[in-house]
């Protein structure tokens, strides 16, 4: 592997990781607006995704 391999996959699991936010961050608007309540488990996911980037954040900070 190469260094532009993984610079590639790098920027493509980090694009995935945004759309995924906003695709749940959606369908949570959506669900409240038309259900008027937020399921427990999108939260818990969206929870895991905030907390993982953060700790990533400050781990690469911390030995870069």
């Amino acid at each position: 592997m190469n260094e532009r391999f993984l610079i590639h996959r790098l920027r493509s699991t980090r694009f995935a990781a945004i759309v995924g936010v906003i695709v749940m961050g959606v369908l949570m608007i959506y669900e409240l607006l038309m259900r008027g309540s937020l399921s427990w488990q999108m939260l818990v996911v969206m929870g895991a995704m905030a907390i993982t980037k953060w700790g990533t954040m400050l781990y690469y900070q911390k030995n870069d």
